[in-house]
C-alpha cells in the first residue's frame, strides 16, 4: 500500500516537473510523454478504486500428451507468482491453474509442439493491478519425460521453477523487478540457461551430479559456490565439466540485483 502510494506520487511529481520544463519553448509534441507519466501515476493511485468489486478470473488449462516428442513453451506473465514444476503426467504434456486467466495457443508438427501461455491482463502487465492475495498466480506442471525449451517473460513476479526431474534443454528468462528460484535437472545431458533481469534476486540450484559452466555479468552482487565451480578466466566451471555426463551452461546478465548459484 505504502509503496503504491509513494511511486504514484513520485511519477505524478516527475511528470509535472517535465511538463513545466517543456513550457520553456520546446515543441508541443514533447508534452506527450510527460503527460503519460502523469497518467500512469494516477492509475497506480486509483488501482484500489478501479479494481474494487472486480471479478478475478480463474481458469484451467491442460494439453494431452498425444505422442509429443518435444515441446517449446513461451510464457508471458505480469505481476504475480509462477509455480512451475516437472511431474509424472501419463496422459498430459502440460496442465495448470491460472488466476487472472490465460490465453493459450498450440501448434504441432511431427511430434514437436509449440505452446504459448499469455496473461489475459491486457493493461500494462507489470502494474500491481490486483490486491496481494489476488495477484496473478499460475501453478503449472509439465511432463518430465518430454524434452523442453522454455522462454519466460515476467514482470514484478515471484518465480519458483523446479526442473529437477525434467528434460530441460533450454531456459531463457527475461524478468524485471522479481525474485526467481531455479532448480536445474538432475539427468539431462545438456541444459542451457540464459537469464536477463533488472532489479532482481536470482537463485540457481545445480544438482550435485551436474557439472556447470557459469558466466555472470552486470552491476550485480554474486555469490557462487567456488568449491564446486572454481573461477576459470571470465567464468566459473566445474573441474570435470568437459567429461561430465550431465552439464549446465548458465549465463546471467543483470542490472541492479543479486545472483546466487550453488
Amino acid at each position: 500500500m505504502r509503496n503504491r502510494i509513494f511511486w504514484g506520487i513520485v511519477l505524478i511529481i516527475l511528470g509535472l516537473l517535465f511538463l513545466f520544463g517543456y513550457q520553456m519553448g520546446l515543441p508541443v509534441w514533447s508534452l506527450i510523454w510527460p503527460f503519460m507519466i502523469i497518467v500512469i501515476g494516477c492509475w497506480i493511485l486509483l488501482i484500489p478504486v478501479l479494481s474494487k468489486g472486480m471479478e478475478i478470473v480463474q481458469e484451467e488449462f491442460s494439453l494431452p500428451l498425444e505422442g509429443a516428442q518435444q515441446a517449446t513453451i513461451k510464457i508471458e506473465h505480469g505481476a504475480g507468482t509462477i509455480n512451475l514444476r516437472s511431474a509424472d503426467l501419463p496422459d498430459q504434456l502440460i496442465t495448470g491453474n491460472f488466476v487472472g486467466g490465460v490465453k493459450s495457443s498450440v501448434s504441432s508438427s511431427q511430434g514437436k509442439y509449440r505452446i504459448k501461455l499469455q496473461s489475459k491482463v491486457e493493461f500494462v502487465n507489470f502494474l500491481p493491478r490486483f490486491q496481494k492475495e489476488k495477484r496473478l498466480l499460475w501453478n503449472l506442471s509439465i511432463n518430465r519425460t518430454v524434452p523442453l525449451k522454455i522462454k519466460m517473460e515476467t514482470g514484478a513476479s515471484d518465480n519458483h521453477l523446479d526442473f529437477k526431474d525434467a528434460q530441460l534443454e533450454e531456459l531463457h528468462l527475461e524478468t524485471g523487478a522479481s525474485s526467481t528460484e531455479i532448480i536445474l535437472p538432475e539427468n539431462c545431458a545438456l541444459t542451457r540457461v540464459n537469464v536477463e533481469s533488472g532489479a532482481s534476486a536470482i537463485k540457481i540450484h545445480v544438482p550435485e551430479k551436474v557439472a556447470a559452466r557459469i558466466k555472470v555479468s552486470g552491476l550485480i552482487g554474486k555469490t557462487i559456490n567456488m568449491d564446486r565451480f572454481p573461477q576459470n578466466g571470465d567464468c566459473y566451471q566445474s573441474l570435470d565439466y568437459e567429461k561430465a555426463k550431465n552439464r549446465a551452461e548458465i549465463n546471467v546478465e543483470s542490472g541492479v540485483g543479486s545472483v546466487e548459484i550453488d
